[in-house]
């Protein structure tokens, strides 16, 4: 049983770093920004605007809701003009229905002055949670692939030698003589 556990254990470990390589490449050879995995968005927090919730290198996952749904106190992820990429996410602090249109206004937890009020349909989607560092990570990874991959490949090289030298000595013991 115990040679078994072994056997899942490292299956399980060499799984998880597979999927952690193609999930990476995905997001790094995927430059669009509107990519989603079963409706949800991923963004990495860029600045300090949200401390102590959310802090720089935090990875938000967004749901998308629509603008008539917010509520104050919400974080939301939204674009704050129209160049591709570039996206804000600060709490909802009003809403305003105008022509018929619902218009929003955010703040950084951390800051002191409100945004400037922007439509809603510039909102992305709510954030759900949140992950401390892993944008940072990601975003480390997506600037720097190539060396990303030989790290994993040579961290998977040496779990698997590790695991090839204690199976060798393991049954070196098992086939020595007792004295």
């Amino acid at each position: 049983m115990n040679k078994v556990g072994k056997i899942v254990g490292d299956v399980v470990f060499v799984l998880l770093i597979v999927a952690l390589l193609l999930g990476s490449l995905m997001f790094a050879l995927n430059q669009n920004p509107d990519k989603t995995f079963l409706g949800f968005r991923a963004y990495n927090i860029l600045s300090s605007s949200m401390e102590p919730v959310l802090g720089k290198g935090d990875l938000v996952i967004v749901k998308a809701v629509p603008a008539e749904e917010l509520q104050n106190g919400d974080i939301v992820t939204y674009y704050p003009t129209d160049e591709v990429g570039t996206t804000v996410t600060h709490r909802v602090v009003n809403t305003l229905m105008k022509d018929g249109q619902v218009f929003i206004e955010t703040k950084g937890d951390a800051v002191e002055q409100t945004d400037p009020m922007f439509p809603g349909d510039a909102v992305i989607g709510v954030v759900v949670f949140h992950v401390p560092l892993l944008g940072g990570v990601i975003s480390l990874i997506q600037n720097h692939l190539i060396v990303s991959i030989a790290v994993v490949v040579l961290a998977m090289a040496a779990w698997i030698g590790v695991g090839h030298w204690k199976n060798r000595r393991e049954k070196g013991k098992a086939e020595a003589p007792e004295s």
